[in-house]
C-alpha cells in the first residue's frame, strides 16, 4: 500500500534494514554481550543520523522489557528520553528529574518482577536518593540558571555517610545483585541492566555534560552498561564554561573528560548508508516512481544512480533530511495532480524536480536565487551586482577557473554567492555539481529558462517562503492591481517599512501609466520583475523590486541596483532622478515600440 509521507520516527525494533546498518548493530551487540561491567558507550552523530534507531535495534536484540518478557535475552533494558524529562523544567529540575527517573525505572522492574522479595533493597535505594535529591533541590534554589556548584553539592553531600553518593551506589549495586539472584532462581540468565540514555544532544550542552557527571558518579555500578546518544561536539560546548573555548592547547582537557566517562565511542556510519535502497523503497512508497522506473536510462545515466548522486550532493545520507525530501516530493506530486496542470510528469521531469527539491532543502539561499533568476546558466556580472555578491581577487579567480565546477561565468557567480557563508563555501563544489547535473537534464529543444521556471513552480508549495496566488505564477499573464497589492501585503508581513511600500506602489503606477500593456510583471514572494515582452527571443528584464534587500534593481547602466534607504532622519524615500528617462531608453532598445514619457 502506498502512503503520502514518511513519518520521522526511529526505526522500530526488528523492522527492515533499508540503510544497511545491521552489520554495525550486530557488531555492537556482540561487543556488549561479553563486555565487562560497568562500562559506558557513546553513540555519536548529528541530529537525524539514526542514533535512536540504532539503540532501538540493540535493545531489541539484548534486552527483555516488562512489556516483552523474554528469558533468553541477557539484560534488563531501561530507556530514558532526557528530552521528555526536560520539558517545562528549569536546568536544575532537569538534573534531579533524570536522576530520579533512572532510579525509578530500575526499581519499577524489581517491583514488577519480584513484588515484595526486594522491598528492603528498594526502600534503601529510594531513601538515600530522596536525601540526595533534597541536597540538590536546596542547592538549586540559590542558583539562577545552571551552575556547576549544583552538581558539586550533590556529589559532595557527605554530611552523613548514609546519604552520600557512595552510599547510593552501594545500595543500588546491592539491589541490582539481589534482582539478578532472583532472576537465576527463576531460570533467567540475565547478566545485568542496560541503560539507554537518549536525546542528550537536544538539551543545553552544559546540562547534558552535568547529567553525564551525575550518571558516572551515581550509577556506575557492577552489572550495568550505559549507552548514551551524545556527540563529542555537545560535550565540548558543555565544557566551555569550565575550560574556555576549545583550542589546540586545551583540547586534551576536553578529551580527558570525555574519555573518563566514555569507554567506547561509536560514530554513526552515515557515509556507509545504502541510500540507493532507501530511495527505491521511499519513492516507490509514495508512488513518485514505480519500481520498474528505477532501471530507466535518462541521458545515458541510470535513473537510480542520478537520484542517489543528487541526494549525496545535497542532503547527504542523513535519514531525517532524506525523509523531509521525500515528503516534499509527495506533496508536490499531489498538488500537481489535483491542479490538473496537464499530463503527468515524465520520469525525466520528475528527476529535474527531484534535483530542485534537493537544492531547496539543502541550500535554500541558492534556491532563492533560482526563484528570482531562473536562467542560472545565464548568470553573469549583472546578476552578481543584482545579488550584491562580493568580488573575488585575481588569484582566487585564477584558482577557481582551473576547476571544472567553476570554469564558466555562471558558476563563478555561484562561487561568489557561496563564499561568505561557511556552510555553503564548504559545499560549493557539490552545489555546482548538482546544478550542472540538473542543467544536463533540461531538454535542448526547450527554452532553458522557461523550463527551469516551470519546474521550479512545482516546488513552490514546499518552499519556506510565503506563497502567493498561483495566478501570479502563470508565465505571460499581466498581473492585476490585486496581485501587486498581495505582494505588498507580503512585504508588510516581513516588516518592510511603509515608506518603501509606498514608493514601490508609486513606481508600479508610473510604469503602468507609461508603458500601458507593453510590459508584463512576474511576481514572487521575494520580488516583482518588470519584463519587456516584445517577443520571446527579445524578452528582457527591465527592473526588479527586490523584497529581500528593499531595493530597485535596474537592468543596466549607471543606476545598477538602487537601494531604497534614507541617510537623514525624516527624509522621505525617493526615486533617483532620470530613472524613467533611462527606463524608456532601455525599453526602446529592446522593443520595436517607441514610448513617449509625459
Amino acid at each position: 500500500m502506498n502512503h503520502s509521507n514518511i513519518i520521522d520516527i526511529p526505526r522500530q525494533a526488528g523492522s527492515e534494514d533499508l540503510l544497511g546498518v545491521d552489520k554495525y548493530v550486530n557488531a555492537l551487540v556482540s561487543f556488549i554481550s561479553t563486555a565487562q561491567m560497568p562500562t559506558t558507550l557513546a553513540i555519536q552523530g548529528e541530529w537525524g543520523s539514526g542514533k535512536t534507531s540504532l539503540m532501538n535495534q540493540v535493545r531489541y536484540q539484548l534486552c527483555e522489557m516488562p512489556d516483552m518478557p523474554d528469558t533468553t535475552k541477557p539484560y534488563h533494558g531501561i530507556w530514558i528520553n532526557t528530552w521528555q524529562y526536560s520539558l517545562m523544567k528549569s536546568p536544575e529540575e532537569v538534573l534531579l528529574s533524570v536522576i530520579q527517573g533512572v532510579t525509578a525505572e530500575v526499581l519499577e522492574i524489581m517491583r514488577q518482577r519480584y513484588n515484595t522479595k526486594l522491598d528492603g533493597a528498594i526502600d534503601k535505594v529510594g531513601s538515600i536518593l530522596g536525601k540526595i535529591a533534597k541536597v540538590g533541590a536546596k542547592a538549586a534554589v540559590s542558583h539562577i540558571g545552571i551552575d556547576k556548584d549544583l552538581v558539586d553539592d550533590i556529589l559532595q553531600s557527605e554530611a552523613k555517610s548514609s546519604s552520600s553518593p557512595a552510599a547510593f551506589r552501594k545500595a543500588l549495586s546491592e539491589a541490582i545483585n539481589k534482582c539478578l539472584e532472583e532472576d537465576k532462581k527463576a531460570g533467567n540468565s540475565n547478566r545485568g541492566f542496560i541503560f539507554f540514555i537518549d536525546d542528550l544532544d537536544r538539551l543545553d550542552p552544559q546540562v547534558a555534560v552535568q547529567i553525564l557527571e551525575l550518571l558516572k558518579n551515581l550509577f556506575e555500578v557492577d552489572n550495568c552498561i550505559f549507552i548514551l546518544a551524545i556527540d563529542y561536539d555537545v560535550v565540548v560546548k558543555g565544557l566551555e564554561p569550565k575550560f574556555g573555548p576549545l583550542t589546540e592547547k586545551n583540547e586534551r582537557e576536553f578529551r580527558s573528560f570525555f574519555d573518563k566517562i566514555i569507554q567506547l565511542p561509536f560514530t554513526m556510519p552515515v557515509n556507509a548508508y545504502n541510500i540507493s535502497s532507501y530511495l527505491v523503497e521511499a519513492l516507490s512508497g509514495i508512488a513518485y516512481y514505480a519500481r520498474k522506473d528505477f532501471d530507466e536510462v535518462i541521458n545515458k545515466q541510470n535513473l537510480l544512480d542520478v537520484l542517489t548522486e543528487m541526494v549525496l550532493l545535497s542532503t547527504g545520507t542523513n535519514p531525517r533530511s532524506v525523509k523531509r525530501l521525500i515528503n516534499s516530493l509527495s506533496l508536490i506530486q499531489i498538488m500537481h495532480n489535483m491542479a490538473g496542470q496537464g499530463a503527468p510528469l515524465s520520469a525525466q521531469e520528475k528527476l529535474i524536480n527531484f534535483g530542485f527539491v534537493c537544492l531547496q532543502i539543502a541550500y535554500p539561499s541558492v534556491y532563492d536565487m533560482l526563484q528570482q533568476e531562473p536562467d542560472f546558466k545565464g548568470w553573469d556580472s549583472k546578476t552578481a551586482r543584482l545579488f550584491r555578491l562580493p568580488a573575488i581577487d585575481a588569484t582566487s579567480q585564477e584558482n577557481i577557473e582551473e576547476l571544472d565546477e567553476f570554469d564558466e561565468e555562471w558558476e563563478q557567480v555561484l562561487y561568489r554567492a557561496c563564499r561568505n557563508n561557511s556552510y555553503l563555501a564548504a559545499r560549493s563544489l557539490s552545489i555546482s555539481s548538482l546544478l550542472n547535473l540538473i542543467a544536463g537534464l533540461i531538454p535542448e529543444d526547450k527554452p532553458f529558462e522557461a523550463e527551469v521556471e516551470r519546474i521550479l513552480g512545482l516546488a513552490a508549495v514546499t518552499t519556506v517562503s510565503t506563497a502567493i496566488d498561483a495566478k501570479a505564477q502563470k508565465q505571460g499573464s499581466r498581473v492585476r492591481l490585486a496581485t501587486i497589492e498581495e505582494f505588498m501585503t507580503i512585504q508588510k508581513q516581513q516588516y518592510v517599512k511603509d515608506n518603501i511600500i509606498e514608493l514601490w506602489e508609486l513606481l508600479i503606477a508610473k510604469l503602468n501609466e507609461i508603458f500601458v500593456d507593453k510590459i508584463r510583471y512576474e511576481i514572487a514572494p521575494s520580488g516583482v520583475t518588470v519584463i519587456v515582452a516584445h517577443n520571446k527571443s527579445k524578452e528582457r528584464r527591465l527592473l526588479k523590486l527586490d523584497g529581500r534587500t528593499n531595493s530597485i534593481a535596474v537592468r543596466a547602466g549607471s543606476f545598477g541596483t538602487y537601494s531604497v534607504r534614507t541617510t537623514e532622519a525624516g527624509k522621505k524615500y525617493s526615486l533617483p532622478d532620470g530613472l524613467f528617462d533611462y527606463l524608456k531608453k532601455q525599453f526602446n532598445a529592446i522593443s520595436t515600440d517607441e514610448v513617449e514619457i509625459s
